[in-house]
């Protein structure tokens, strides 16, 4: 790509190793970038260190980056960052420190944080929900969870019984890497033409009426939907030495706290596509640029 933001500047603020290949791609576009909280590696692209608060990453900026996912797991609203100096707070007077209308890319925004950023006047680009993403993510999501499966348990695939909840664009490629691993996979879904598909590709189908009447067989639960689907009910069905993985992003589907009271084994697996840094970040910045360059009309 040439140099199609030259004069622009970008606000890079927490987030993971792909901010390494991001940064990288920022800077041959032309952008003069700003940052905190990012992997010391982007200083060899920026020929500068990172900046000593956030303010000054956001000072003048065209175009603010947030992490993926936006927030740390404190719950405390800031923002999440392998490599944070200090916990990082996206706040309204930081934000207007940026130049008037401009464009704000995350993943998904929280509804405090969307209200914020068009309140204030900035243009907002959530691209969590695009297709291309979200299918190419899902390579290194499935492969991180896989990882984090084998991590935490004592059995191998084809002994193992394995339900997916939601089957959405990632958890397909967690199930059929499942499957091809050897483990018998249920598919707990809401619409029945999803359970017809996930019947099709060799899946036991369960409907959300049916699925936590399975659970207590199970040796592993994948929960990928957005609603608080392994709740205390369904988490107090769960054997002992399984183990439930929660892929969805914050606030999560399962509850926490009562996983702790019950002494369920309950991983989050936060941020899977990053255990693939350089191809996920070719895919978002290729993403983030499209949404920029049709924003500014270049």
């Amino acid at each position: 790509m040439n140099a199609v933001f030259e004069g622009r500047k970008a606000a890079f603020l927490g987030g993971d190793r792909r901010q390494i290949w991001i940064v990288e791609e920022a800077v041959k576009a032309g952008f003069e970038v700003s940052a905190i909280g990012c992997p010391p590696e982007i200083e060899e692209f920026t020929g500068k260190p990172q900046e000593s608060s956030i303010d000054d990453a956001v000072r003048g900026a065209d175009a603010i980056f947030l992490p993926i996912p936006v927030h740390s797991s404190r719950r405390d609203g800031s923002l999440y960052s392998d490599n944070e100096p200090f916990p990082l707070f996206l706040t309204d007077e930081c934000l207007n420190l940026a130049k008037k209308g401009a464009v704000v890319l995350v993943g998904h925004s929280p509804a405090d944080l969307k209200d914020s950023i068009r309140r204030l006047g900035f243009h907002l680009e959530e691209f969590e929900e695009d297709d291309e993403r979200a299918i190419l993510n899902g390579i290194p999501t499935a492969e991180g969870v896989v990882a984090i499966t084998i991590q935490n348990t004592e059995e191998c695939f084809p002994t193992m019984k394995c339900m997916v909840i939601g089957f959405g664009r990632i958890s397909v490629t967690l199930a059929r890497d499942l499957r091809r691993l050897g483990a018998e996979v249920w598919v707990a879904a809401r619409r029945p033409e999803v359970r017809a598909r996930a019947l099709q590709m060799g899946f036991h189908p369960l409907s959300m009426e049916e699925y936590m009447d399975d659970i207590g067989e199970m040796d592993v639960i994948y929960q990928t939907a957005t609603a608080v689907l392994m709740d205390r009910e369904a988490l107090s069905r769960v054997r002992p030495d399984a183990l439930v993985v929660e892929m969805a992003s914050p606030p999560g589907g399962s509850d926490f706290e009562a996983a702790k009271e019950l002494g369920t084994r309950l991983v989050w697996a936060r941020a899977q596509a990053g255990t693939a840094p350089k191809a996920a970040a070719g895919w978002q910045w290729n993403l983030n640029a499209r949404l920029l360059k049709e924003h500014w009309g270049l």
